[in-house]
């Protein structure tokens, strides 16, 4: 089954978060983190290389 962008985003949240954690031991900041690189994420998709894996 293929997994659509939006599962494959929503399935790394908690990873996307403990790594941002790591980098900042700081909740707030982790969230911040989190929320940016998700949003640039939902941004750019719409620019994956044709014919490239989702």
């Amino acid at each position: 089954m293929t997994r659509t962008f939006d599962q494959q985003l929503e399935d790394a949240l908690p990873d996307l978060w403990r790594f941002a954690f790591s980098l900042t031991r700081n909740r707030d900041l982790a969230d911040d983190l989190v929320q940016d690189a998700v949003l640039r994420a939902i941004r750019k998709k719409g620019l994956r290389w044709p014919g490239h894996p989702v």
